[in-house]
């Protein structure tokens, strides 16, 4: 399925629910990026594709034929002369002239108690590695997952979904609110701040999910301060780390939100948050970073250091995640080493640092791999980030380079042009709020790395390798 979010990508879901059918949600941009649609053609051997854009309807004959793929059915959401492809429309008319009164078959039927079965596959952002992983979601990983009503604590009746179709966060929460009976609501095919203000004027007291790039986005709107934003109540952010700093420009658009903080990873979602505690504006935090609530019933969670021990309590360590709603294994079984079992149950490495507090409050605070790797001491990104872009007009992002004393060392890319002053002040909070070890190394420009934006991936989430690459480069 290569469809923008709208109310299609809802029905495709039912109709993937109903029939029994793995759905593969994927990018609709993938179709510009001939190379990697082969890729994901190649991995996931799909027997039929749908299409909302028939200006790619021949991007998948070509790639199909590249591949050798063999594609049983290629569905389009408008009227098409392409030979092979057929619309929905004409589908509907078919079946309605079969006579057909029912969609299942005995097949269908012995199916339905195989919680194991695939239902879903969705691909990681890729942030760390460049390459995106398959994840296998099962019945069962999806059930407890939209179920367990992890994410939010006061829940209103029409949910606003800005977010795009491959996306685990629109999964699970258009599951969960169909379950309850809320409206659902598709602002547009791509997002645009102007289109949710608009469904935001529309649908009074709503509840939000949004990413951290869209509440930069929705700040740098010039028309927010003349809509009626003071209808949303919670709002809940989610797809990557919440800060201090996120939680304030996301108070300031929406003045009468309700903030609260999601967790969840494509690899399963609904581990931890904040079922039954009604945390308002007073969420946890860390050194700047949001928690990520409380564990979840059933779900398995251990924080290791490097050695494979047990940490304890405000320890910071790699997470470790199990349960009903993770997944047992990546697609095609890519790499392995990730999962593993034991006595409790089947557990992954989830690559995120993390540690517990005294109150058995979950804090994730960077990646493993982006981890800057100082001599004696780990240091997380996320809270030099925290710190930075808490500085008004400054946004940055922080990554290791090699240093020839300590390893790596921390350094900051920010963006516009700073002056002298500006970049020393910056140095000086970083170091007088997390100490001498998180001292930066240098601030440089993305200018100065030979880039005029961050890079981000399909997800909005900054990928610092590629940034690290570059400024690796300009230090040879």
């Amino acid at each position: 399925m290569l469809l923008p979010n709208g109310i299609e990508c809802h029905l495709i879901l039912w109709v993937s629910v109903i029939l029994q059918l793995t759905l593969m949600p994927l990018d609709p941009g993938m179709l510009d990026r001939r190379e990697q649609l082969e890729d994901y053609m190649k991995r996931l051997s799909p027997e039929t594709v749908i299409l909302g854009d028939n200006s790619g309807l021949e991007a998948i004959d070509e790639t199909a034929e590249r591949c050798g793929a063999t594609i049983k059915a290629r569905i389009a959401l408008s009227h098409t002369a392409i030979p092979g492809w057929t619309s929905v429309v004409d589908l509907v008319k078919r079946s309605l002239a079969s006579g057909t009164d029912s969609v299942t078959t005995p097949q269908d039927i012995s199916l339905e108690g195989n919680g194991e079965r695939v239902a879903v596959i969705l691909f990681t952002s890729g942030t760390s590695s460049g390459r995106p992983k398959g994840c296998p979601l099962s019945v069962k990983n999806v059930l407890n997952c939209a179920i367990n009503d992890m994410a939010a604590a006061d829940l209103t009746s029409t949910w606003i979904l800005p977010s795009a179709s491959f996306r685990a966060m629109w999964l699970i929460f258009s599951l969960n609110n169909s379950k309850r009976g809320a409206h659902i609501v598709s602002p547009a095919l791509a997002f645009s701040t102007s289109t949710v203000l608009d469904a935001i004027d529309l649908f009074d007291d709503g509840t939000m999910v949004c990413i951290p790039v869209q509440i930069h986005l929705f700040a740098q709107d010039p028309t927010l301060k003349s809509r009626r934003t003071s209808s949303m109540k919670p709002l809940i952010l989610g797809g990557d780390m919440v800060t201090t700093n996120l939680v304030s420009l996301a108070q300031a658009c929406f003045p009468a939100a309700q903030i609260d903080a999601g967790h969840a990873m494509t690899e399963g979602g609904g581990t931890s948050g904040w079922r039954g505690h009604s945390v308002g504006r007073e969420i946890p935090q860390s050194h700047g970073i949001l928690s990520a609530g409380l564990p979840a019933p059933g779900a398995l969670l251990r924080i290791y250091d490097d050695d494979g021990r047990t940490l304890q309590r405000n320890e910071i360590g790699e997470l470790h995640l199990g349960g009903p709603s993770v997944i047992t294994h990546y697609l095609n079984d890519e790499q392995p080493q990730s999962f593993y079992s034991d006595v409790h149950g089947h557990w992954i490495l989830t690559g995120d640092r993390a540690f517990m507090d005294d109150h058995d409050r979950v804090f994730i605070v960077g990646r493993s791999k982006d981890i800057i790797k100082k001599t004696g001491v780990s240091l997380s990104p996320a809270v030099i980030e925290a710190v930075m872009n808490d500085i008004e007009g400054v946004q940055g992002v922080a990554i290791g380079i090699p240093h020839p004393e300590f390893g790596e060392g921390p350094m900051a890319i920010v963006r516009g042009e700073p002056s002298a002053q500006e970049r020393m002040r910056i140095m000086e909070a970083v170091a007088g709020k997390l100490g001498p070890n998180y001292q930066l190394y240098g601030i440089k420009t993305l200018g100065e790395i030979g880039m005029d934006e961050f890079p981000v991936n399909q997800t909005g989430k900054v990928m610092k390798f590629a940034l690290k690459e570059a400024a690796m480069w300009l230090n040879k």
